[in-house]
């Protein structure tokens, strides 16, 4: 949001207009009550660097001041104008991301969410975020020995240490570790934003009943996935056992680790043509790694990224009114 001038004795736009820079914009100051500001004589910026809080019958907001100045009228006496930026009616909220699942998914996530506040936002802003960062290797273990408790420690360890740093709500920057969010909301005050209901929507948005699921063996296999969306009314597909096998291995074994194969995105997309010869109208990405390999431009039907997705819908959260 770019920085805006209030002139606090209610002087009207059409008299000021050209007067400063031309991207701010004026409006009456009728309802602010600043008390500190009255009286005050002076001429040029006196502060930059001060946060003040103000309200008025129906919101509260915060405000950062970069200027005020004090110009002297036409018709006599003086307008006191502050240059302000911030939003009416709250802040923007702060992102809890539960990274590292893996780190080469999360360096998405956290590109993703700075890119979106800044193209909503402009100027210099980005997004307000908290990142903790587990050691994958503990999950990736614990997963193949089906350790899914202390996987849960784990992250309710991260989860509880985002809120008490001032997250306002949970982002987990994966798709099988949703598994586990009950057993972390249970513990935590602040919501959890989950990947498949946003995945849900989208497709739903899109117009598409029947939709092919690749990921991780326990998101395309068990229910915690797949579920949300067959709640919604949505037909999943998943491949054939032995391409579960090689799509889990190609996410954990390389993706994972940055490795990108061309004979693994073969592998990949005949699988997809396969999902889709068994109707499938579109195919999720149900693997925040998934994106290293295949685009929309690789395949015919559309594509339904859960990192673009879980990121986008994080973002209009954190700037909701």
């Amino acid at each position: 949001m770019n920085p805006r001038l209030i002139a606090l004795n209610g002087w009207k736009r059409r008299n000021i207009a050209g007067l400063l820079m031309p991207h701010l914009w004026f409006v009456p100051l009728l309802e602010w009550r600043y008390g500190f500001i009255d009286g005050l004589v002076a001429i040029g910026p006196l502060t930059r660097a001060c946060t003040l809080h103000g309200s008025n019958e129906s919101t509260d907001s915060r405000y950062r001041i970069f200027g005020i100045w004090v110009l002297k009228l036409p018709t006599g006496g003086y307008s006191v104008l502050v240059e302000i930026e911030g939003q009416r009616g709250g802040m923007m909220k702060k992102i809890g991301l539960i990274g590292g699942t893996s780190w080469e998914s999360t360096v998405t996530y956290y590109q993703l969410l700075n890119r979106l506040v800044n193209k909503e936002l402009g100027g210099s802003h980005s997004a307000q975020c908290i990142l903790y960062s587990v050691d994958f290797e503990d999950i990736e273990t614990n997963v193949y020995a089906n350790q899914w408790g202390k996987i849960a420690d784990i992250l309710v360890e991260a989860a509880t240490s985002l809120e008490k740093a001032g997250a306002d709500f949970i982002v987990i920057c994966t798709n099988t570790l949703h598994k586990l969010v009950p057993e972390i909301e249970s513990r935590i005050n602040i919501p959890i934003l989950h990947i498949a209901e946003a995945t849900a929507d989208a497709i739903e948005a899109a117009g598409i009943r029947k939709v092919g699921l690749l990921g991780t063996a326990p998101t395309m296999t068990q229910d915690f996935y797949k579920s949300r969306l067959i709640k919604r009314g949505l037909e999943v597909v998943i491949p054939e056992a032995s391409d579960i096998t090689t799509v889990d291995k190609i996410i954990f074994d390389e993706l994972c680790h940055g490795i990108v194969k061309d004979e693994s995105k073969q592998e990949y997309l005949r699988i997809i043509t396969d999902m889709e010869r068994s109707g499938a109208q579109g195919i999720i990405l149900g693997c925040t790694e998934i994106d290293l390999l295949v685009k929309q431009d690789d395949i015919a039907v559309p594509v339904f990224d859960t990192t673009q997705i879980h990121a986008s819908v994080a973002v209009q959260k954190a700037l909701e009114r």
